[in-house]
């Protein structure tokens, strides 16, 4: 019954969380795609060939401005949401449901639409990361040719 609910209130605000779903998304294809191209475990014959410390320390501050900017956009829109939706949670509670229970909901609204960014997030990142083995591909891409 809660997760019918659930997912009718994910629908319906679906307008609210798109912004929070594409950023989300977005930061964490970025983080995926500098965190694979900078570990040793991806492709340790990239090492050995070029000298990368310079790149690998930049990447690694990109991936903490990432996680800088998850950390704040989660807070702000949750802080948001719970701003849109305390109507909906007054009258939830005016008939009748637990405030545990509207809490839970909120969380699993909330928990639904960041592990489907996630998910896509992850995905385009790995397709993303896989720009850097194929160097004629992103010469192609950076000339337009």
């Amino acid at each position: 019954m809660y997760a019918k609910l659930i997912f009718r209130n994910a629908k319906r605000s679906a307008k609210d969380y798109l912004v929070y779903v594409v950023t989300m998304t977005i930061c964490v294809m970025l983080f995926y795609a500098f965190l694979s191209i900078t570990s040793k475990y991806y492709d340790p014959d990239v090492g050995t060939e070029y000298e990368f410390t310079l790149v690998s320390d930049g990447l690694k501050m990109a991936i903490c401005a990432c996680t800088l900017l998850l950390l704040f956009l989660i807070r702000y829109v949750n802080n948001y949401m719970l701003r849109r939706k305390q109507k909906e949670f007054a009258i939830q509670s005016v008939m009748g449901m637990e405030q545990k229970t509207v809490a839970w909901n909120f969380f699993a609204e909330t928990f639904l639409m960041g592990a489907a960014s996630i998910m896509i997030g992850i995905f385009l990142g790995v397709f993303c990361s896989q720009f850097r083995d194929h160097p004629k591909v992103c010469v192609n891409l950076r000339y337009g040719v």
